[in-house]
């Protein structure tokens, strides 16, 4: 293949031997020229990433002692909210749903003891737990989109004591588009009884 590439070259006159070197130069030029554009380019958008990104921390970095500030704030009100927390899930979604034109048709509440410290041994069927989550599952049915975000701003609005909406499920009903059916998890957290 060589061969015939250097015996078709020397077949040439030196004028078109000259316009096939110019046109290889011009070629190998312009390769050249894409590479640097597109490495170029790469390297200007990886340089403005890092940019960004150092800014961003410099902003964190610069309001690192506001956070830490804000944050043992709301650690201390969280902490007052648990110690204070005497609320009923079900009398609170009763009272809510009917504010609200929702009838919740099924109930179903759970409890499990949270652990927020590392434990040893990993044994901790006789220790005492931290918290205590309290979960209500409600269940609804034909029932408007505009009922149901009302009892979740009411919930959301709760900010005396604290409480979640742990899980939302909500499907459109098939004969009225309009209407929904689905189901409502709140949670909160108590003290276990006996602590203070």
């Amino acid at each position: 293949m060589f061969a015939k590439l250097t015996g078709a070259l020397d077949q040439l006159s030196s004028r078109e031997k000259l316009a096939v070197g110019g046109m290889g130069g011009a070629v190998l030029v312009f390769v050249l020229f894409l590479g640097i554009v597109f490495i170029g380019g790469a390297l200007s958008e990886q340089q403005d990433r890092i940019d960004s990104q150092r800014q961003a921390l410099a902003d964190l970095m610069a309001k690192k002692d506001e956070y830490l500030a804000a944050q043992a704030k709301a650690a201390g009100a969280d902490k007052s909210k648990i110690e204070g927390n005497d609320i009923n899930l079900t009398t609170f979604a009763d009272k809510h749903a009917k504010a609200v034109g929702i009838e919740f048709k099924d109930y179903n509440d759970s409890k499990r003891p949270l652990f927020l410290k590392k434990r040893q041994g990993g044994g901790r069927a006789d220790e005492k737990p931290d918290l205590i989550e309290e979960q209500l599952e409600v269940t609804f049915r034909r029932t408007t989109l505009s009922s149901v975000t009302a009892f979740l701003d009411r919930v959301d609005g709760e900010n005396k004591r604290p409480l979640a909406v742990k899980r939302l499920d909500v499907k459109t009903l098939w004969s009225d588009r309009a209407k929904l059916s689905g189901s409502i998890t709140l949670a909160t957290w108590k003290k276990p009884e006996g602590d203070s």
